[in-house]
């Protein structure tokens, strides 16, 4: 399991380096052809690693409800975020990767419910659930590639 938050952390330190080359105003910016920016691709990724993780498991995520809400599947962006909450993700990003493995090796995640993604990959264990996570992050890696040459 340990190669696999490794390759997370690595992803989510990629993001954060993206993020800090970006400014508010290209971070929120939502173009014609886009339901959604580029903050919200990386705010999804940290809520949806702490349903898929925490939430499966029967155990609280550590990211509040209404951020749960702001940026789940299907939530598009309603209003533009602030600095305080881009540096607040950022700093989530890789905290959450500091927790997983603590939790992980504590043995927190004793339980857990199966759930088959959107896509069809069908999560039976917390172990599938962080490999498919990693891919998962990784598609929204390349939708802000995406949205970078349209910002």
């Amino acid at each position: 399991m340990k190669e696999h938050t490794q390759l997370l952390r690595e992803i989510r330190t990629t993001l954060v380096k993206e993020l800090d080359g970006l400014t508010l105003e290209q971070l929120n910016h939502i173009p014609e052809s886009h339901n959604n920016n580029i903050i919200w691709n990386i705010g999804h990724c940290l809520v949806v690693q702490q349903l898929l993780c925490y939430g499966l498991s029967g155990l609280p995520p550590y990211v509040d409800k209404s951020v749960g809400m702001k940026y789940k599947k299907g939530s598009t962006p309603t209003e533009a975020v602030t600095q305080e909450e881009v540096n607040w993700v950022k700093e989530m990003l890789l905290k959450s990767v500091d927790l997983l493995e603590k939790d992980l090796e504590e043995g927190k995640f004793k339980n857990f419910n199966p759930y088959t993604v959107g896509f069809g990959t069908h999560l039976e264990s917390i172990e599938d659930t962080v490999r498919f996570n990693n891919v998962h992050e990784g598609i929204h890696y390349g939708y802000l590639l995406a949205l970078k040459k349209l910002v």
